[in-house]
């Protein structure tokens, strides 16, 4: 061959191949997943919609008096306090503004969040291993969010914290899988509006630092600290943007006394030996609603942190779950709503357990199949929780739901209460509450007028108590309001051994002289229904137990 040929026949190269982007193919069982998940949102959500009209308990009454002080240009801190920091009232506020400020919208509100969050859960899942485990996670969470022995029909903090960081999750996850780091940034405002909500998530928040910051400097992405930047930076962000209202109220010396000062005092009441028997009632309590789940979610937990390939998640999976048990821990109180926060880790641990189970038995079944049984098999096993926690379910009972999980507390007793005063009160009358039942304001749809709600910070001992009792002694005697509540009850009071008695006894002159009943709940022993006695005739009625409520008016001037 002559180098002229030679020449030639290496300009001779073959045509270019179009490159041609990949379809990516679902898998047809996602479809039926997909599909068995959002029957178990629905389903859920109408179990709790039996909820929707109960008596709302203390906690829920001061949530929602919180944002609708808000709402009515109120400060916080100083018109309502709390010791839980300034976005429970944003919060609330915003759920009285989308769905009114009444029992029935703030559950409304519940409704909506956690089926937000399953559905949430649903997306992180299907990103992270697929069909089976999206599922499997979304349906266990539907449960564990529902217990109602963590008040999972009751719209407290803990449930809206978790469908917030659940949503911080997501955002993470976003930015990791499309590397724009703008995601990171809003995940890390999120999460930090849910620690800003109530404390307790401030472990979670820990555990999810430090699996980004081994992820970025040391793991998948290495020494990318631009990526952690973002999220540090969204972080900062929010919290200043949290404050900054309060600081422009003037009130960031109250925030911090509530946040802070009162709080440490709060968490350290308890010593460790009453704590431990706290944790062992609560905990058998809260976890025989669906024990079989807590079971299974945390050999999940176990497997996802062993059987993982990467160090991220091994790293990741067990620092969240003790983040869970941190956020019991704090006031050593166990509360049976702190245990809600072990739904999202615990969920995810149910997903783990089932696919490597699937895993496994590739070697057996196809994927498929296997993936399809499992999750009959778990359904079943949800539906065996349902049998076994009927009254729960179906054809709810309000007085036995209350009875069951708040004793002999007037929730529903107040309820009544509040429905027939608010056929009766007018535009320009006021209500004041002795007691701690500030549920009564959104019964009659108007927010507190003082920002005295919690009748245990009123005997329990701080710098601020004989203060706060003149205040609300000064409030009363002047403006003489024209309907009283009045709680016979020693929870409502926080009756306890040294406990200064100074206010209750006061407000029991004070209703004395000038007023008259008008309404009477008398709560009756042994999971009775309460005596309810309205109008005239409550004036004469006298009370068969040692524990009741009372509506009075004013008489005269």
């Amino acid at each position: 061959m002559t180098k002229k040929k030679l020449k030639k026949t290496r300009k001779t190269t073959p045509p270019a191949i179009k490159k041609t982007k990949a379809k990516r193919v679902t898998d047809p069982s996602t479809y039926i997943y997909l599909g068995l998940t959002i029957i178990g949102i629905l389903y859920m959500a109408s179990v709790a919609s039996q909820y929707v009209d109960f008596g709302l308990d203390r906690d829920e009454g001061s949530y929602i008096n919180f944002g609708e002080v808000l709402r009515h240009g109120g400060d916080m801190y100083k018109d309502a306090y709390s010791f839980k920091p300034p976005a429970i009232f944003y919060s609330y506020a915003a759920f009285n503004t989308i769905f009114g400020f009444s029992g029935s919208g703030l559950r409304w509100s519940l409704i909506v969040a956690n089926a937000l969050a399953a559905g949430l859960l649903f997306i992180f899942g299907y990103r992270w291993k697929g069909g089976l485990f999206a599922c499997i996670t979304a349906l266990a969470y539907t449960f564990f969010t529902f217990n109602p022995f963590v008040f999972g029909f009751a719209a407290l903090a803990e449930q809206y914290q978790n469908f917030i960081a659940i949503l911080a999750i997501v955002l993470i996850q976003q930015g990791l899988i499309s590397k724009k780091w703008i995601w990171l940034l809003a995940g890390g405002a999120v999460f930090t509006y849910a620690v800003l909500f109530k404390q307790n998530l401030i472990f979670a928040y820990g555990a999810i630092s430090i699996g980004l910051g081994y992820y970025f400097l040391f793991g998948e992405a290495q020494r990318n600290w631009k990526a952690l930047f973002y999220f540090v930076g969204g972080s900062a962000i929010s919290a200043l943007l949290i404050y900054l209202p309060v600081i422009i109220q003037g009130t960031l010396k109250d925030c911090l006394y509530w946040n802070f000062t009162y709080s440490s005092l709060y968490t350290s009441s308890i010593p460790w030996e009453k704590g431990q028997e706290f944790l062992a009632a609560f905990f058998k309590k809260c976890s025989s609603f669906n024990y079989w789940m807590w079971v299974v979610g945390f050999i999940g937990v176990l497997a996802g942190t062993f059987l993982s390939k990467k160090w991220t998640v091994r790293i990741t999976v067990p620092l969240v779950f003790l983040a869970s048990l941190g956020a019991i821990f704090p006031g050593l109180r166990f509360y049976p709503h702190y245990w809600s926060y072990f739904s999202p880790i615990l969920s995810i641990g149910c997903g783990f357990a089932v696919y490597y189970i699937q895993q496994y038995a590739k070697p057996f079944l196809k994927p498929s199949m296997t993936g399809l049984l499992l999750v009959a098999l778990f359904i079943g096993g949800l539906f065996y929780v349902r049998q076994q926690q009927l009254p729960f379910f179906k054809d709810v009972n309000e007085i036995y739901v209350n009875r069951r999980m708040y004793g002999d507390n007037p929730f529903t007793e107040t309820r009544f209460l509040g429905d027939f005063l608010k056929k009766r009160i007018k535009s320009n009358e006021e209500l004041l509450i002795f007691g701690s039942e500030p549920q009564m304001y959104a019964y009659i749809g108007r927010p507190t007028p003082t920002p005295y709600m919690f009748f245990a910070h009123l005997n329990r001992p701080h710098e601020r108590k004989d203060g706060m009792i003149q205040n609300l002694q000064k409030w009363a005697m002047e403006n003489k309001p024209k309907y009283v509540y009045f709680s016979n009850h020693p929870f409502s009071w926080v009756m306890i051994p040294g406990s200064d008695n100074s206010m209750y006894n006061w407000a029991t002159n004070y209703v004395a002289n000038g007023h008259r009943v008008i309404g009477v709940a008398d709560i009756l022993p042994g999971g009775q229904p309460p005596k309810i006695i309205l109008g005239p005739q409550a004036a004469s009625y006298q009370p068969t137990s040692q524990k009741w409520v009372k509506l009075y008016e004013r008489v005269g001037g």
